[in-house]
């Protein structure tokens, strides 16, 4: 899984974080029922603490494409 955040950008990293799983999701790559990696996974795969990951869930829960 390769994801491309700029920690420079403007843009929050949780949304850049959102952003990128809803593309995985959206395009196939997660099917439903899949699970995603984890938090802690996440967390050590970006180099971004672990609340950064739950915010970007919890934007991807409140448009109803993962269950948290």
């Amino acid at each position: 899984m390769v994801f491309n955040i700029n920690k420079d950008s403007k843009i929050p990293l949780f949304m850049q974080i959102s952003e990128q799983l809803r593309h995985l999701i959206l395009s196939g790559r997660y099917e439903p029922g899949t699970k995603l990696p984890s938090s802690r996974e996440l967390s050590e795969l970006l180099q971004v603490n672990r609340n950064t990951i739950s915010n970007a869930l919890e934007v991807l829960r409140s448009e109803g494409l993962v269950e948290i």
